[in-house]
């Protein structure tokens, strides 16, 4: 009955069966538990002093406990619920007083036990029934004469207690729902912990993480067998006697048997588990070994002076051992994941199932409690070396749609026994990427799972911005999980990474520290003065489409170097290179061969007290991204680009404006756009957020310091604009100097020599200023000299830009036009910002006269929002009104083409695909595509396909095909240069670099791997004969000699993955609420365990991060009802109810009565 409330006895009562409550027991279960009770006096004691009352008078009255308890813990908070039913009951069915209470304890460690439903019975009609006399619900009084309601509370108990003795714990909440208890008691109680939709529903909790010791666990005796997993069972006696059977299993992997089994004591004064794995049958020759101390745990009675309370005495948890780790002393969270661990143990036994102890261990994020891997070698033998890849190495999906993606992110470690045989790590970290999901994921998208590693890892080193490679940052930024980290990067790779953590909305306070590289060099990481790893780089010294720097890890033990893993990042080789080409190269081209070629040679060189024999070695073990590997030959390279890319626009779309889109990382392509646009004659602007801001790094930083040094003050994509008008204007005068010196062909000599004079007038004029021969007052006021044209700010110079052309078109007009068809339009070009005033004035121009770089090239959800997407829905900038928005850029398909200069990624063909049919039949544009090696052109008009067969249709190794919807397909003219290589240039790289052992890496195409392990065969490097998988741990040792170097599966880390879901307005592009989750697999594909630690066959668990979730404590704080004030004193004349939502069955509130005043 509740505390608090009154015995009520009615006049008539309400007669109802066992079954109705969900106790009923079969007649030989009654024998056997007779038997069992008989046999086993401590547990049946124990049983009736939670029933407050003895063995004898239980058996004075012939009847026998009723006590049923199961509890659970939840992974994710550490929270904790229990469900407790006691009652007594007799051989004929009658049943005593019920009580069905609930505990659940909060992950900051207060708990409280509160009454669900209380029956109170009575003797029935004759001797096999039992009435009811009374009724609560949360301590609310039950009308026993409402039928509807008394069956609806029998019914919850009944479906309660079905779930007790089933061994699972009740989903009270959803229950109550169910069976509209809301309605019985007229209100709406939530039951705390547990979610109406069944699960829990606690509130993580910043207390119950802290490194502080927690307070003691005390709980009422049946709580703590139930937290446990035995559980309280006295109906069922199979149920009682299943835990204490042992159960054996087969691991596939090893072909061992192991037999795992429980001892358990339990008296009025104690309660004690001891659960241990041991080998059984095992094939010949291989080893067991043994667990003794797989999960331990004591109770023990609360002492206490009162001898009425010692049968309700709490019992205190003294002991919790997992694994041999001590669980007692340690926060409350993950003392409650430990207790949670050992629950699923038990309950495991009891339906006689071998435990799947990883599992447990993932769901309870203790995995930390088993180490993967065999023990390392001392210290100061050297210890050992390994790398773990968690990202590029994936040929399977570990969760639904991600896994099987390409990227990079690498851990390299150094550890070792120390002189207390305890293992001593240090490690840094290689890149941390991004996973873009599949159409139609629910989730925005994944991240490696560092969590755990981020314990060691306080280096990290990223080679470039490229989403794969550098964005998983922001998500664990966001969480508040790297503001004590250092990354290492160029320049241009932190002002990417900074901007996407704006775009994430993550705080300063929670942003990482920045290490810029600006030049050769390297750095050691120490601990307790010995330097146990070195890394060097080279900055941007990896060909690539973006800018890429590569980093080489050296594992060593003060003097003692154990070996170097080089990862060149994302990798071409281009065959100019290999040929010499000595034209312009892209900053993202240019390569450092001495310091791929030098392998360890450079540690002697830093550090005299090496010895340099020691060192005189290549790199242990070299990544190569074989990503194109299947293709023959070279890639294309991007000087073949922008070669046919102004073949293009000067003979084809001369008289068009050109909207050329582009991924906007791709610093080759940009930086051939703005040679394009030189080598054209086109003003340029870009259009769209990445771009831009790639416009805006270039601008600040440079746009190629292998070609022109940039200026600190910025400013630089001008300053590099106008070196390559320079460039080519000076490579034009040479070659008409060579010549006339030769002596002209006949008509050339006039044109030689007015171009000549051309050059020099052209040169005298932007370096250094005119007189305006033909001065206009109105225009220019008093100032009839133009200054120079090159050094100014762009702002002021496209007016005097025109100006200059018109005088250089009256000069070519002196001169009958006889000058040579390759001199430059003066003016060249111009860079500005796509809002700026001179933007309006080029878009107001000719339109022959701008390029415009976009962003948007697949046509996938990515890239909704890009700016190729909105011009095919209509909705663009270059469709907004000026009117209207001061931003537009007003374009029509009639004045402009669009050129898409990147082929559609493996996969995403069908989203390009309908990208261009939109682009094309919905909004009439004419669409250029490059494709592999080639290029197609839609939607041609005019003469556009006349130009286009008369350029290419003689041109040798070219061919072009007529498809069926018109379009035209020209073969080997590539439009898109990829940053991957092909066989050649991954053959080129092995050869420059000749590693002891040589993997492949950034793939997951098993044709692609297998034609990589065989180049570097045939080239005289070893390999491991297969790719090292993600989550695969590889030792490094160098040897004594290159034959006896050495990369070793030396086991497998569980597989895991953050996946995250941003929720943001319509139409914002940055901050919104991010929902991340950690999920684990135990999959584990090549690897073993000789212990018995068994996994399912590949469940997916969710885990949290080990730290506070800021944002999901403010999620669940914002679910909570507000509370509304008490009144004050100036509000005495309002009645205050004692419950403020009343039921519409309760009567009206009382008028408040009315006193005499005066």
């Amino acid at each position: 009955m509740a505390a608090g409330n009154k015995k009520t006895v009615h006049s008539w009562a309400t007669d109802f069966m066992p079954s109705q409550l969900g106790i009923d027991v079969d007649p030989e279960e009654l024998r056997l538990l007779g038997s069992f009770n008989e046999a086993n006096p401590a547990l049946f004691k124990f049983a009736a002093r939670q029933l407050d009352t003895t063995v004898a008078t239980l058996n004075k009255k012939k009847r026998f406990p009723v006590l049923l308890a199961e509890a659970d813990v939840d992974p994710r908070t550490g929270g904790a619920a229990a469900v407790v039913t006691k009652s007594q009951r007799d051989t004929r069915g009658n049943i005593g007083d019920m009580t069905i209470q609930y505990w659940r304890m909060r992950p900051n460690g207060g708990q409280r036990l509160q009454d669900l439903i209380n029956i109170e019975t009575g003797p029935g009609k004759d001797e096999n029934h039992t009435s009811i006399t009374g009724m609560w619900v949360l301590g609310r009084e039950i009308d026993v004469s409402d039928i509807a309601k008394v069956n609806r509370v029998l019914e919850a108990a009944r479906r309660i207690n079905t779930s007790l003795r089933a061994g699972t714990l009740p989903e009270v909440a959803k229950i109550f729902k169910d069976t509209y208890m809301h309605e019985v008691v007229s209100e709406k109680l939530p039951i705390i912990g547990l979610d109406e939709k069944g699960g829990f529903d606690f509130a993580p909790s910043i207390q119950g993480q802290s490194p502080e010791k927690a307070l003691d666990l005390e709980v009422p005796p049946s709580v703590a067998l139930a937290l446990d997993g035995r559980g309280v069972n006295t109906l069922d006696y199979r149920q009682i006697t299943a835990v204490k059977r042992p159960v054996s299993a087969v691991d596939p992997d090893t072909a061992m048997q192991f037999i795992s089994q429980v001892g358990i004591e339990t008296n009025t004064k104690g309660h004690e588990v001891k659960a241990s794995i041991e080998p059984g049958v095992v094939p010949e020759g291989v080893q067991g070994e043994a667990i003794d101390d797989l999960a331990q745990e004591h109770w023990s009675r609360v002492p206490g002076d009162d001898p009425s309370r010692k049968g309700k005495r709490n019992f205190r948890l003294d002991k919790l051992n997992i694994l041999g780790e001590d669980l007692l002393n340690v926060d409350t969270v993950t003392r409650m994941r430990g207790l949670g661990i050992l629950n699923r143990v038990m309950h495991s036994l009891r339906r006689r199932d071998y435990p799947e102890i990883m599992d447990y261990l993932t769901e309870f994020d203790q995995l930390d409690l088993v180490e993967p891997l065999p023990d390392p070698p001392a210290l100061e033998e050297g210890g050992r070396m390994y790398m773990v890849s968690l990202l590029g190495n994936g040929r399977d999906e570990i969760v639904e749609d991600f896994g099987d993606q390409i990227g990079s992110t690498k851990i390299i470690v150094h550890e070792g026994k120390d002189k207390d045989g305890k293992i001593d790590r240090v490690a840094v970290g290689h890149d941390l990427g991004m996973f873009i999901p599949k159409e139609g994921s629910e989730w925005s998208g994944a991240v490696p799972d560092v969590v755990e590693w981020l314990k060691q890892v306080d280096h990290w080193f990223i080679t470039h911005r490229h989403l794969d490679h550098a964005h998983g940052i922001a998500i664990y930024a966001r969480k508040g999980l790297l503001e004590d980290k250092t990354f290492h990067a160029t320049p241009d790779v932190i002002r990417a990474i900074e901007k996407s953590l704006n775009d994430y909305d993550v705080k300063r306070k929670d942003w990482p520290k920045f290490q810029a590289i600006t030049k050769e060099g390297a750095i050691d990481i120490e601990k307790d003065g010995t330097k146990r790893m070195t890394v060097e780089w080279s900055p941007h010294a990896t060909p690539h489409s973006a800018r890429t720097t590569p980093f080489r890890y050296i594992g060593r033990f003060g003097n003692n170097i154990l070996g170097s893993y080089l990862n060149p990042g994302d990798m071409r080789f281009g065959r100019y290179m290999e040929e010499g080409y000595d034209g312009p190269k892209p900053a993202a081209t240019w390569i450092d061969q001495k310091f791929f070629s030098r392998g360890l040679r450079g540690l002697a060189e830093r550090e005299p007290d090496l010895d340099p024999a020691d060192v005189d070695r290549q790199d242990t073990v070299a990544d190569f991204d074989v990503t194109s590997v299947k293709k023959r030959g070279w890639a294309v390279t991007e000087p073949e680009v922008e070669h046919n890319m102004n073949e293009l626009l000067n003979g084809v779309f001369k008289d068009k404006g050109v909207l050329m889109a582009m991924i906007s990382t791709n610093d080759n392509r940009y930086e051939s756009a703005l040679r394009i646009a030189t080598h054209t004659g086109r003003n340029l602007m870009e259009v769209g957020s990445s771009v831009e801001q790639t416009a805006t790094t270039n601008n600040v930083l440079g746009v190629n310091y292998h070609v022109v040094e940039p200026n600190p003050d910025g400013g630089n994509i001008q300053i590099y604009l106008d070196h390559v008008y320079d460039e080519r204007l000076g490579e034009l005068k040479e070659a008409l100097e060579k010549e006339k010196a030769e002596g002209p062909a006949h008509g050339r000599k006039a044109v030689v020599d007015n171009t000549l004079k051309a050059i020099d007038w052209i040169t005298e004029r932007r370096h250094h200023g005119m007189v305006r021969e033909n001065h206009d007052y109105e225009k220019h006021g008093k100032d009839s000299f133009m200054k120079p044209l090159v050094g100014r700010p762009v702002y002021m110079l496209y007016d005097e830009m025109k100006e200059a052309d018109e005088h250089l078109g009256a000069l070519i007009a002196g001169m009958d036009g006889k000058v040579d068809k390759r001199l430059p339009r003066f003016t060249a070009t111009l860079r500005t910002s796509r809002t700026s005033k001179t933007a309006a004035r080029i878009m107001g121009d000719d339109p022959a006269r701008r390029i415009i770089p976009v962003t948007g090239t697949q046509g996938s959800m990515a890239e909704m929002e890009a700016q190729l997407n909105k011009i095919a829905e209509g909705r663009s900038l270059f469709e907004a009104d000026p009117k209207h928005r001061h931003t537009a850029v007003p374009i029509s398909a009639d004045t402009d083409v669009i050129i898409i200069s990147q082929s559609s990624i493996p996969g995403n063909e069908k989203n390009q695909k309908a990208l261009i049919d939109r682009l094309t039949r919905d909004r009439n544009y004419t669409v250029v595509v490059a494709m592999g090696d080639g290029f197609r052109a839609h939607n041609l008009k005019g003469d556009q396909a006349e130009r286009l067969k008369t350029l290419y249709g003689k041109q040798k190794g070219v061919e072009l095909l007529t498809e069926t919807d018109g379009s035209l397909t020209v073969l080997n003219k590539g439009l898109h240069s990829s940053g991957h290589g092909n066989e050649k240039d991954v053959e080129a790289f092995a050869n420059l670099i000749r590693p002891d052992i040589a993997q492949p890496q950034h793939v997951t195409d098993p044709e692609s791997i297998n034609r990589a392990l065989g180049l570097f065969k045939k080239i005289g490097l070893n390999t491991k004969d297969r790719i090292v998988e993600n989550f695969e741990a590889l030792s490094i040792n160098k040897g004594a000699t290159p034959e006896q170097a050495d990369a070793q599966s030396i086991g497998r880390m569980p597989a895991s993955l953050v996946v995250f879901k941003l929720i943001r307005k319509f139409g914002k592009f940055f901050g919104g609420h991010l929902e991340a989750k950690r999920i684990l697999s135990n999959e584990r594909r090549g690897g073993e365990r000789r212990d018995g630690l068994m996994a399912g066959e590949n469940k997916e668990y969710e885990a949290n991060f080990p730290v506070q979730d800021p944002e999901r404590v403010r999620e669940w704080q914002s679910r909570r009802p507000v509370k509304r004030p008490e009144p004050s004193r100036k509000d005495r004349s309002r009645p205050i109810p004692e419950r403020r939502d009343r039921g519409p069955n309760l009567p009206p509130m009382p008028a408040p009565k009315m006193r005499r005043t005066g």
